[in-house]
């Protein structure tokens, strides 16, 4: 089914994005990723947006066609997106939109647009990135659960009127939600074509990759396990490391092994700077314990890289397929003097065909779209 040109009672499809952060606001990871994903998914379909989000610098804004993107400063509590100009900006504009697009649970531009939302009988679409999984929301701290509890409360409300669209990124993290919405979606955060990388490594020796943040939901624990291993590997190693850390301060508990020969640590790469990583990687090291989606890993595989994982995400799938390898595989190769080359080359091929059919085929954002009709 062609959406392009999509109209809405006999015009063009216009939606008012609200998000704390959007790429290429970098340091926040996979929300504001999948945001600007979207935006880009409503451009592709000739629609029309407004993405209002903030920035620590000062304000600025672009244009994509007839398209916007605002970025408003933040001068506190950035990382809850606050900013009286937004919120006064999207007072301002909201009569020109039927439809608003909220990044997020637990910030205030989101909780604001929600209850404007309500008042003003807009319809809202709501990426939820495992905000309806209440068990992470424990160690919050009070003002961002706040702001949470708050904005469920709202939503509870625009789905009893049938004005919310809930959007998952897998089946896990909507099988994972309190919330039973009237309307939920479970949406892919790449097109299927963005597969099409025809990247073909050479495995004589390893390019390891970790890119994420250093937290516990991420593995770090399990990161500088593997780091020690590495570091105490007896033979000079001919395989290097590499950490792309979302983050801009540096973190202390990786200083030390900086000085390791064979481990580089780099913070907060523009997407242009990973990509370059990920062309001269061929493994993918992914730690994670907590993923509603795994945006590094899904890029990982889409630049033909090898992905080690654990058993206890979603995407332990990919070891019952064959389609990737554990962590005990990877220090054992890492250990050996030869390694199965073509095996490798084999598994980065199967695994691009395994997420695809698993996790994204079918599952693309034009969903989105009969919400809107």
């Amino acid at each position: 089914m062609n959406h392009s040109n999509k109209k809405v009672g006999g015009d063009k499809l216009k939606i008012l994005c609200i998000s704390a952060h959007t790429t290429p606001t970098q340091g926040f990871g996979g929300p504001a990723v999948v945001f600007r994903t979207f935006l880009n998914f409503l451009l592709d379909e000739g629609g029309e947006f407004v993405s209002l989000s903030t920035t620590d610098k000062n304000t600025y804004s672009e244009k994509e066609g007839e398209s916007k993107n605002v970025f408003f400063r933040s001068l506190f509590l950035f990382k809850y997106g606050l900013s009286v100009h937004l919120l006064l900006h999207m007072v301002c504009i909201q009569h020109k939109f039927r439809y608003f697009a909220v990044n997020g649970l637990s910030n205030f531009p989101v909780f604001f647009a929600s209850l404007l939302a309500l008042f003003l009988n807009k319809k809202v679409i709501l990426f939820t990135h495992g905000g309806l999984d209440g068990t992470r929301t424990a160690d919050w701290f009070i003002l961002k659960r706040l702001l949470y509890q708050l904005n469920i409360l709202i939503l509870r409300r625009l789905d009893i009127r049938n004005n919310l669209l809930v959007v998952y990124q897998s089946k896990d993290e909507q099988s994972n939600s309190f919330f039973n919405p009237s309307r939920p979606i479970i949406c892919a955060n790449y097109p299927e074509s963005f597969f099409n990388k025809k990247s073909r490594k050479d495995y004589s020796k390893l390019s390891i990759l970790y890119v994420g943040r250093f937290s516990s939901e991420k593995g770090s624990h399990r990161l500088i396990k593997l780091l020690d291993f590495y570091k105490g590997l007896t033979r000079k190693s001919r395989d290097t490391i590499t950490l792309v850390i979302a983050s801009e301060d540096t973190v202390k508990e990786l200083e030390s092994y900086q000085e390791i020969e064979g481990i580089s640590i780099v913070y907060n790469l523009s997407w242009h700077q990973l990509s370059e990583v990920l062309d001269k990687s061929n493994v993918l090291y992914f730690p994670s314990i907590t993923e509603n989606f795994g945006n590094s890993l899904v890029e990982g595989v889409a630049y033909g890289l090898v992905p080690c994982i654990y058993h206890d995400t979603h995407w332990s799938v990919l070891l019952e397929k064959d389609s990737a390898i554990s962590e005990p595989v990877l220090r054992e190769l890492l250990g050996s003097d030869d390694i199965d080359k073509s095996d490798l080359l084999e598994m980065s091929v199967r695994v691009q065909d395994v997420v695809v059919s698993e996790f994204i085929r079918n599952k693309d954002m034009s969903q989105i779209l009969d919400f809107v009709k």
